[in-house]
């Protein structure tokens, strides 16, 4: 509903200005597009950033509103507790003892030994944030090799983040 209200108000000001964007704004891409490409780069890096730190902050605000949903989360917090304490991925949750027996999800594993220093399921938001952002990089690095242009590979990189499925998943309790 917002992109189209948003894409109606473009359409109004094409109409009634003869333009798109504001004189000010075309001022300020032009300049930002005669960077060099490490520029781009960084944007990508920021873009990146500002995309982990508001999803990390919303799945902290969802679980500190009790938003979150116990069993996915639990199913997930409880064996990362318990590699470091009990056993490897040990999850009394599930039918079986360890938490490879219902789910296959090795990199749980991994992370399970960085865990406990931090110990709180406010990393499990930032893990999932930081894994999703990671795709606007690479998605910049693929479309450099693909000899896109820098205007081109900023804008896949918008799209990426701003594709609603990605942030409707990353929103979710990580699965």
């Amino acid at each position: 509903l917002f992109a189209w209200a948003l894409l109606g108000l473009v359409c109004i000001r094409s109409r009634v200005k003869k333009s798109w964007i504001p004189p000010a704004i075309e001022v300020l891409i032009e300049k930002w597009c005669s960077l060099k490409s490490t520029t781009h780069l960084a944007s990508v890096i920021l873009l990146a950033s500002a995309y982990t730190t508001l999803f990390t902050w919303h799945g902290i605000w969802r679980f500190e509103a009790y938003n979150a949903h116990a069993f996915d989360l639990g199913n997930i917090i409880q064996p990362l507790w318990a590699t470091t304490r009990v056993g490897f991925l040990h999850c009394d949750i599930d039918k079986n003892s360890t938490y490879l027996g219902e789910h296959w999800a090795p990199i749980l594993g991994l992370i399970g030994f960085v865990y406990p220093l931090f110990d709180s399921p406010y990393f499990i938001f930032l893990i999932q944030a930081l894994a999703f952002a990671s795709g606007a990089i690479f998605l910049w690095i693929f479309a450099k090799k693909k000899s896109l242009p820098s205007e081109a590979r900023i804008l896949v990189v918008v799209c990426y983040l701003a594709y609603h499925p990605l942030r409707a998943s990353n929103g979710y309790d990580f699965r």
